[in-house]
């Protein structure tokens, strides 16, 4: 154990970092984003069998790139309670698997559809819509198994906590509200027919859910 970990555990407080350079950190979401993506190498599964198609989108989607913020929060807030990092990666790589999930399924042409995802064809477009869907089923689903899993922690209750929170605080339900608030407002805009007058209520509704609002 470092001595800078050593110092946490006896209560000293963590370091100033706020006058650290703008590089420095750059630096370090890049190092948090190497471990995480083997992380995800090593817990989603390999390409075999019948599954082979469904489990090699899901690596496409996964490893598209990206900074890996979310889990990068995690392995250093996770540092400064001395969590061992094996199992704070577990539960980065579990946060971005549902968050995967939830880019798969919004770029769908039922959704978004959307072309382009990070510079490269989205998963339905690189495979096709089926694929894609089942894609996302299956990231949505490991999710949850990873942090289940007693690698994650060795307390049944923890891995039970970190599960429900996750269920608690995933973007499915704020998702699937949003997307009904916004095509519940298109349905109303074109049933009246009054597409200027209620365009800025799409606009609101899409900025309230995080999306574009180039409608």
């Amino acid at each position: 154990m470092s001595s800078s970990r050593n110092d946490l555990s006896q209560g000293a407080p963590p370091p100033d970092t706020s006058q650290l350079p703008p590089e420095h950190l750059i630096g370090a979401i890049a190092a948090s984003a190497k471990l995480v993506d083997a992380t995800l190498d090593a817990v989603l599964p390999r390409p075999e069998g019948r599954q082979a198609r469904v489990q090699e989108a899901m690596r496409y989607a996964i490893m598209a790139g990206g900074k890996r913020l979310r889990p990068f929060l995690v392995l250093h807030s996770a540092r400064l309670f001395g969590v061992d990092d094996s199992r704070s990666l577990r539960v980065g790589a579990a946060i971005e698997s549902l968050h995967t999930y939830s880019l798969v399924h919004d770029d769908l042409p039922c959704m978004d559809d959307d072309d382009l995802r990070r510079g490269r064809p989205t998963t339905h477009i690189a495979f096709d819509e089926m694929t894609a869907v089942l894609a996302g089923d299956a990231l949505l689903t490991i999710a949850f198994e990873i942090l289940a899993d007693a690698r994650t922690h060795p307390s049944a209750d923890v891995r039970c906590a970190l599960i429900a929170r996750l269920a608690l605080f995933s973007p499915l339900m704020l998702l699937s509200i949003c997307r009904m608030v916004t095509i519940a407002s298109l349905v109303w805009i074109c049933y009246r027919g009054t597409l200027n007058n209620h365009m800025r209520i799409a606009r609101k509704n899409a900025l309230f859910c995080g999306g574009r609002t180039n409608l």
